[in-house]
């Protein structure tokens, strides 16, 4: 389960700053798993304004939370061998970019800053003149293109299919 909607007073900690209690549940989803690990409270700057030299502190930042949860990753898997890894997935979703596109996705007022600073300049040579939404999708994956046109003969062959049996 992810919150979709996540803001740190929805937490309570106890004195030693534990999280005891979560506040607001309505807001969790379920998410595929390549999307289960935007830590953008990490440094408690707002996910579109990690750039320059708070892009360092928030990799600092990440690299030391990922290595306190492969530590108790580690320990869950001495009882349950087939724990999924979250840090290995959020590792690759670090290096490979799908962590900006995620983040981008979950947050409208983000994908802007974040396709012009992150996604756009990993994933397209293209000259950033044209529009951000003709290009977008493309980034999900290779073959998004050709998903959407099936989509779209699919609507269209469903029209059809319906009209005959209306006649």
């Amino acid at each position: 389960m992810t919150p979709t909607d996540f803001n740190l007073n929805n937490l309570l900690v106890d004195e030693w700053g534990n999280v005891k209690h979560l506040v607001d549940l309505e807001f969790f989803c379920a998410l595929p798993l390549q999307m289960c690990y935007q830590l953008r409270w990490l440094t408690g700057r707002p996910i579109d304004k990690i750039t320059d030299h708070y892009l360092d502190e928030y990799n600092e930042t990440q690299l030391q939370f990922l290595d306190i949860l492969r530590e108790l990753e580690a320990e869950h898997r001495k009882k349950e061998p087939s724990l999924i890894q979250f840090t290995k997935n959020m590792e690759i979703g670090w290096r490979t970019g799908r962590f900006w596109y995620s983040a981008a996705v979950m947050s409208v007022n983000a994908s802007y800053n974040l396709f012009h600073h992150h996604i756009y300049k990993k994933f397209s040579s293209a000259p950033r003149t044209q529009k951000m939404y003709d290009h977008f999708s493309r980034f999900s994956s290779p073959k998004s293109t050709e998903v959407v046109a099936k989509k779209v003969a699919d609507k269209v062959e469903y029209e059809r299919q319906k009209a005959l049996r209306r006649d």
